[in-house]
């Protein structure tokens, strides 16, 4: 019997409730297509899996402690020893400016993590750890989403990735959420088949961490 193909469709990914197939061929499409469908549900599911990742659970924070939060990096910024006041204030506001723009679309870090991230590199200074590949690349893709800084990130992308390469840190939530925010940038920047390795990257490292 005949099937008739105007009544006959196949279920979207939104009706599934999966991510796009990976079967389909390595191509500059497939890269674009599975960075734009790399969607909240898969993102989140990074974060929100810690226990299965047999990591210590960090506790629930409220939306209050969280704005307190905010507020005591943006109030006053005061130089240290490696950072001047100004820089210190740069830093401060890219994480506000990444949670309001651009984490809505990609939520791979939590505001409470990412904050204290950045305090602890403001305190100490840029260092070979993941915690300073984590705070660069935050900046570089608030100047990449920001026209008036267009282009101006690649320094700390780069930067990052020279970390990066020396640290070890794989098999971590925070080398995964690196990876994707490395392919957030560089998808920013339309260099579709480098996003889409350094997502497959941190997407095969989370699979195998939740396996373990």
């Amino acid at each position: 019997m005949a099937i008739d193909a105007t009544t006959t469709r196949q279920p979207n990914h939104a009706e599934q409730g999966t991510s796009p197939s990976a079967e389909s061929s390595l191509s500059l499409d497939s890269a674009a297509v599975a960075l734009l469908q790399f969607n909240r549900h898969e993102l989140s599911y990074c974060i929100s899996d810690e226990q299965r990742i047999s990591r210590p659970v960090s506790p629930k924070f409220d939306q209050n402690t969280t704005s307190k939060i905010r507020s005591s990096l943006a109030q006053s910024p005061s130089a240290t020893q490696f950072f001047t006041s100004s820089e210190v204030l740069q830093l401060s506001s890219s994480v506000q400016k990444f949670f309001d723009k651009i984490c809505p679309l990609f939520p791979i870090i939590c505001d409470l993590a990412a904050m204290t991230i950045v305090s602890s590199v403001i305190s100490h200074g840029y260092g070979d750890n993941i915690e300073t590949c984590l705070a660069l690349l935050l900046v570089a893709i608030v100047k990449e989403c920001d026209t008036s800084t267009l282009g101006s990130g690649r320094g700390d992308f780069q930067y990052a990735l020279s970390i990066l390469a020396r640290v070890h840190c794989d098999f971590s939530l925070e080398f995964v959420q690196t990876e994707i925010l490395a392919g957030i940038y560089l998808y920013r920047q339309f260099k579709l088949m480098e996003a889409w390795k350094h997502i497959h990257a941190g997407c095969t490292t989370l699979y195998v961490l939740i396996q373990r």
